[in-house]
């Protein structure tokens, strides 16, 4: 059984995260794919308690705390790719990056402790317009700490950082999701690309 693919979405809170995975994953189960779609921080009790003191602990300490839950989480994740199960996770590692730099880590402070994590085979980064981000998040009724944080800056941390990101994680590729069709042609060339690897 060939090991399953792991697709990783990340960006900005607003850039429509969840919307293009469930795009993708309803593509997925018309091709016959078997999946798993999770995400991060995840809801074990290490994950939830990162949630919570996300502004109380210094920023070391909080990447300390969300990598020990990803490295939780990775085995999790191995387990269902060598079932030859795709895994779609919304936020992985590119979003403890820049979210917890953001919070006055280092890049590579947070690169070093999450050296031994699973690579994913593509990493999506969305881009959004400000606008655009705006009025998806005047929709929703909780946000985090990090969330309204990210809020208060008109600048895209994740575009500013895209070479860098592109550089330590390599197949990192950035589409932009202001529109319905924005997403239909990031779901196709995603699927390009996952074609790609699998004649490899």
């Amino acid at each position: 059984m060939k090991k399953g693919l792991f697709i990783t979405f990340d960006g900005r809170h607003g850039t429509g995260k969840s919307f293009i995975i469930e795009k993708v994953a309803n593509e997925m189960i018309k091709r016959n794919y078997k999946l798993f779609i999770t995400k991060e921080p995840t809801d074990s009790e290490i994950g939830m308690l990162s949630r919570r003191v996300e502004s109380k602990f210094s920023s070391e300490a909080l990447v300390c705390m969300f990598a020990s839950d990803r490295y939780i989480h990775c085995r999790e994740i191995e387990e269902k790719l060598n079932k030859g199960i795709t895994v779609l996770c919304d936020r992985y590692i590119i979003s403890g990056m820049i979210l917890q730099n953001m919070c006055g880590a280092e890049f590579d402070y947070i690169h070093f402790v999450n050296k031994y994590i699973i690579k994913s085979d593509i990493s999506i980064v969305l881009f959004s317009d400000n606008k655009v981000i705006e009025k998806r998040l005047a929709l929703r009724k909780k946000m985090s700490s990090l969330t309204k944080k990210e809020m208060m800056e008109s600048r895209d941390r994740y575009k500013e950082n895209f070479s860098l990101l592109k550089k330590k994680f390599g197949n990192v590729i950035g589409y932009k999701n202001d529109t319905i069709e924005d997403a239909t042609n990031l779901v196709n060339s995603l699927f390009l690309e996952v074609d790609a690897i699998k004649k490899l």
